[in-house]
């Protein structure tokens, strides 16, 4: 990381630093975000999830075992359950809590929590802070104004952000340095990610043929431009369909499929599960 000190205003000094921003290299997306009392009907086996969990105790207890580790869940404790960690779950009595689910992605669509097999703990030093940041988060949720979304996204990101010393630095700087070359364009998509998909236009736009910029962009980012563009159609589909009611078909048209079973077939092969076990499921903890 490249450094420049300055010196103004007699003995005051101010560094200007150089780095790969990776806010804008991040799509968060806060799917939901509840209080909830449970008890023992809260219990499920090897439950496999593609996003991520965040649960803040307040009460009561539970038990979790993730990637073969078993973590009690305690009062005043945080946890965050990363994408693609399978776990077992439980309640003997009683549970309350706050709980949400989210995905914290890097432009290649990757997660950044993406490979960390376990639960990760800690135990906040305000834990009043914690609760107040969950419930505003908690009732700000149906609305959709776009104050209220970065003002929510940022919270979520304040809670999520101690976590991220469990991340690899070095990995997580190469893949975002892989994509660096490519991050004006992903702006592009990302605003415009359901219209038809035209390689040749994509290549152009950044001065290069179609074939080099197919290849050049699959090995940044680990998947073609094509299915990278139709990811983000797939994560943007996620969201409305937690944020709302809106019909399968009335998302999947929005979001540049041909009719409601052209969506829910290209949901299933990307997800695993259908768009309608989807929206139920995420509105659990």
């Amino acid at each position: 990381m490249a450094q420049h000190e300055r010196v103004s205003d007699g003995d005051r000094h101010w560094r200007e630093f150089e780095d790969i921003d990776i806010l804008s290299m991040l799509h968060v997306h806060l799917l939901c975000a509840y209080r909830m009392t449970l008890g023992p009907e809260w219990s499920r086996r090897d439950v496999l999830d593609a996003k991520n969990r965040l649960y803040y105790v307040l009460d009561g207890g539970g038990e979790m075992i993730c990637g073969g580790q078993k973590t009690a869940l305690l009062p005043g404790h945080l946890y965050l359950i990363p994408s693609g960690a399978r776990r077992t779950y439980g309640c003997e009595r009683r549970l309350e809590l706050y709980w949400s689910h989210f995905t914290m992605r890097l432009h290649s669509g990757r997660d950044v929590f993406e490979g960390a097999d376990n639960a990760l703990e800690l135990q906040p030093t305000n834990p009043a802070k914690v609760a107040r940041q969950f419930k505003e988060m908690a009732a700000s949720f149906e609305d959709n104004a776009a104050a209220t979304v970065l003002s929510r996204s940022g919270i979520l990101m304040q809670l999520v952000a101690p976590f991220l010393n469990a991340v690899d630095p070095l990995d997580l700087q190469r893949r975002l340095s892989a994509m660096l070359p490519f991050q004006s364009l992903l702006t592009e998509i990302e605003a415009h990610c359901h219209a038809p998909v035209d390689i040749p236009r994509l290549a152009a736009s950044i001065g290069m043929s179609a074939s080099h910029f197919t290849r050049r962009f699959t090995e940044a980012l680990g998947v073609s431009p094509g299915r990278y563009i139709l990811r983000r159609r797939i994560e943007e589909a996620q969201l409305r369909l937690v944020q709302g009611d809106e019909k399968l078909e009335t998302i999947g048209i929005a979001l540049g499929f041909c009719d409601g079973f052209h969506f829910s077939r290209t949901f299933k092969k990307l997800t695993g599960i259908s768009p309608s076990h989807y929206r139920a499921m995420v509105r659990q903890p």
